[in-house]
């Protein structure tokens, strides 16, 4: 499963593709944290069990905020608060509702490509149209474990951080060279 690092990582290559470079004190660092949060968003369930008292219970992980809905639903709130905001720029706030949703999108295409160890397998893409659990059958990503703080600071969670940077730092490479083109 992609890690948080992972994700984060796709949050990072959008900021490059949006900004083009590193972040400036021009609102770039607020952009660069907003993509990383929102790439990350889906996985904000993981937190449900300890708010309600369970603790790292992964019961809830990859449910309703795992599905197209979800990141429909994070999408248009985005874009309703840029309109709020600054009520002139519709297009802005369009394009700010379609980047928020392609980010929480991201998250879930990473997960289809995950290896899923427990029941049921994959996230719920298209609820509430259809209920089933998608998964892709091939993975990139290493396992991880979720369910306790030893298991979260496991051996093989660190490798599966370590494998995620290596693996998505190349698109982040790409994306910064690409937003670097013509400014050479």
């Amino acid at each position: 499963m992609a890690t948080p690092v992972g994700h984060g990582l796709v949050g990072v290559a959008a900021y490059l593709l949006v900004r083009g470079g590193a972040p400036s004190r021009s609102g770039g660092v607020a952009l660069l944290a907003a993509c990383v949060v929102l790439a990350n968003l889906p996985d904000l369930d993981l937190l449900f069990p300890i708010l309600l008292g369970e603790g790292l219970n992964p019961a809830y992980h990859r449910a309703a905020t795992h599905t197209g809905a979800f990141a429909l639903l994070v999408g248009a709130l985005c874009a309703v608060g840029a309109l709020i905001r600054r009520p002139c720029e519709a297009r802005r706030g369009v394009l700010i509702g379609l980047g928020a949703f392609g980010l929480v999108a991201s998250h879930l295409a990473l997960d289809l490509l995950t290896h899923d160890n427990r029941a049921p397998y994959g996230v719920p893409l298209w609820w509430p149209l259809d209920g089933a659990y998608v998964i892709a059958g091939w993975t990139p990503f290493l396992p991880t474990r979720h369910g306790s703080l030893s298991a979260l600071l496991s051996a093989g969670n660190l490798m599966a951080v370590v494998w995620d940077a290596l693996l998505m730092s190349p698109i982040v490479l790409a994306c910064y060279l690409w937003s670097r083109r013509g400014r050479a």
